[in-house]
């Protein structure tokens, strides 16, 4: 891309002018569109940070989910021993009344 500019001759007989392409369009063409790739680009890394973040985030959840569960199934483990500590306490008690009689 390029655009022509008309420039005039010097002081002697009236003539035409000469065409002289003008490079700096082309270089003025070239900035846009690496401020443009360079606009893209940045957008592509927020929305990659921005989707990390989510993963991170969906990440911690889970692990919070896990961790309740975990505490969830300890405590139902202790509740069963406890459940069968009362039963052995209750066993023996039955022995020794028996025995008692």
């Amino acid at each position: 891309m390029c655009v022509c500019v008309c420039v005039r001759g010097g002081g002697g007989g009236g003539g035409g002018g000469e065409e002289v392409e003008v490079e700096v369009v082309v270089v003025l063409v070239v900035e846009e569109e690496e401020e443009e790739e360079e606009k893209q680009e940045e957008e592509e890394e927020k929305q990659e940070e921005e989707e990390e973040e989510e993963e991170e985030e969906e990440e911690e959840e889970e692990e919070k989910l896990e961790e309740e569960e975990e505490k969830e199934e300890e405590e139902e483990k202790q509740e069963e021993e406890e459940e069968e500590e009362e039963e052995e306490e209750e066993e023996e008690e039955k022995q020794e009344e028996e025995e008692e009689e």
